[in-house]
């Protein structure tokens, strides 16, 4: 099994392959993450979820950057 493993390994289409995908999730990366805050920040924009002692200034931020409050 180890031997299979070696030899699969040293192969230069799974070192591309490999490569590529590695290089694909690398670049991919910040725009998902961005996207996932983007979509999260709008949704507590809108439910309002954040303390009640800090109300004004998550209205203030939210009306800043154009997030909807409802």
């Amino acid at each position: 099994m180890l031997n299979r493993l070696n030899k699969l390994a040293a192969d230069p289409r799974t070192c591309f392959v490999s490569l590529l995908l590695l290089a694909l999730g690398t670049l991919s990366a910040p725009h998902v993450i961005s996207a996932v805050i983007e979509g999260q920040t709008r949704q507590q924009c809108l439910t309002r979820d954040w303390p009640a002692d800090k109300h004004a200034i998550h209205m203030d931020f939210c009306k800043a950057y154009g997030y909807p409050t409802n």
